[in-house]
């Protein structure tokens, strides 16, 4: 029985610093010794200049004045009568249209930005022709 049982000890270590660096022994020496060594910048590297900053620069310079979208007060009121004519609730049109109950409500109280897509859902489902900016 005891010919399966291995009572060797187990001895962990940890194991020396792993070579990751990617230097080659003369630029190791040459920052051991503090010598001049040349760096070259390699194209992009180490720079955050990918376009936001020249989004930003066009943003800023950008002189209109722009006004974000929002669904009227009639197609929130309509939407409303429409979904309460029915005899559904914000959560089971919600369902229905397979979005979060928060999108219809966003859109009865004029909070959301009108997506044509939905919008066209929710007339099919509704049976009514909403009305739209």
């Amino acid at each position: 029985m005891s010919a399966h049982q291995d009572w060797n000890p187990v001895v962990l270590r940890k194991h020396g610093p792993t070579k990751t660096t990617g230097r080659d022994e003369k630029t190791a020496a040459a920052l051991r010794s503090s010598a001049q060594t040349a760096t070259v910048e390699k194209f992009g590297a180490a720079s955050n200049k990918t376009g936001a900053a020249r989004d930003l620069r066009a943003l800023e310079a950008d002189t209109e004045h722009a006004v974000a979208k929002h669904v009227s007060r009639a197609f929130g009121l309509a939407l409303q009568q429409a979904r309460t004519a029915k005899g559904l609730k914000q959560k089971d049109l919600a369902v229905k249209l397979a979005v979060k109950p928060t999108v219809i409500n966003d859109y009865e109280s004029q909070r959301a930005v009108p997506d044509n897509r939905l919008i066209q859902k929710m007339e099919r489902t509704l049976g009514v022709k909403l009305p739209r900016d």
